[in-house]
């Protein structure tokens, strides 16, 4: 679980038809719901809340996402992923067909799948972003209740999205496309993690990677909602609801924020049925020479074995 979002939204690629060099970094924000605490137990890198941040570098098709202690490189013309392990010093090499062996174990782990109703709307408003105003966009999905299905883990999706007009991203999304149809949409969006933890989530996640932007739009912000049959409708977060109306409307719902917490002490909980609540940002993009060396294993380093038969109970 080490990768666990390291590689969310695996956005990246070219500014030019040269295919030059492109990086930016993400910062992704475990916030509730019964995953979200699953994963907050069993993930060092995430406990107590802390945010996890990387920085992603693309050159020639390959794409390496750093953390602190560990890199993830993607080759798309080899078919090749490369875990490096900075703190045991080791690496693991293995192939999208071996990943995809992964994945599909723990799909057959899972419950059925049906077909999501997804619904998309430009929510308006604006909110700055630097010297910038980002567009409000809001994804819905919903599975629809069958009775000749089985009961389904996630029921309903939001995907609400902060989006920028940037020339050349649209050959970012194309990076995540290529991925997505060559291994896993899931993997491509960095959530795979989240279904090797919760099989049966891996449907809603797969289809949740499959919600790119065509063109140059640009998720300067994303917020992923997951409800379970019994969440009923997911709203946005309560701060962009206020920021569409105006800086008075805003400024009083803040205040009333401020107000609750102070008289309870606590919090607001989660609405009832929400699995998981997350919000990645992305930032510091630019299109310099990428090092190579960060795209290469460290020498002395040792190679290990993938962990394909511990996946495959």
């Amino acid at each position: 679980m080490r990768t666990l979002f390291a590689t969310v939204f695996l956005f990246g690629a070219s500014i030019s038809a040269l295919r030059a060099d492109f990086s930016y970094e993400s910062k992704t924000i475990l916030k509730n719901g019964v995953v979200g605490e699953a994963v907050l137990n069993s993930e060092p890198l995430i406990r107590g809340g802390k945010p996890v941040v990387a920085t992603h570098l693309i050159k020639n098709n390959r794409m390496a996402t750093l953390t602190r202690k560990h890199t993830t490189i993607v080759d798309l013309n080899r078919n090749t992923i490369v875990e490096i392990d900075f703190a045991r010093k080791t690496y693991l090499s293995m192939t999208f067909d071996q990943k995809k062996q992964i994945l599909e174990s723990a799909k057959a782990r899972s419950a059925g799948s049906g077909t999501f109703e997804v619904s998309s709307k430009s929510a308006g408003g604006s909110k700055a972003f630097g010297f910038f105003n980002a567009k409000h966009s809001i994804v819905t999905m919903a599975l629809p209740a069958s009775p000749d299905s089985p009961p389904q883990s996630v029921a309903r999706v939001m995907v609400e999205s902060w989006l920028l007009t940037m020339p050349g991203f649209s050959e970012a999304e194309d990076f995540r496309r290529k991925l997505g149809e060559k291994l896993s949409y899931a993997f491509a969006s960095g959530l795979y993690e989240i279904g090797l933890l919760e099989p049966k989530f891996l449907a809603g996640l797969e289809e949740i990677g499959k919600l790119t932007n065509e063109g140059d739009d640009m998720p300067v912000e994303r917020t992923i909602r997951i409800g379970g049959p019994d969440s009923g409708d997911l709203e946005p977060h309560e701060e962009a609801s206020s920021q569409k109306n105006g800086v008075v409307s805003e400024t009083l719902s803040r205040i009333g924020n401020l107000g609750r917490k102070k008289n309870s002490g606590e919090p607001a909980p989660p609405p009832a049925g929400l699995l998981l609540d997350l919000t990645t940002e992305l930032s510091n993009f630019g299109s310099g020479p990428a090092d190579e060396s960060k795209f290469n294993v460290p020498e002395g380093f040792k190679q290990v074995q993938p962990p394909a038969a511990k996946t495959g109970r």
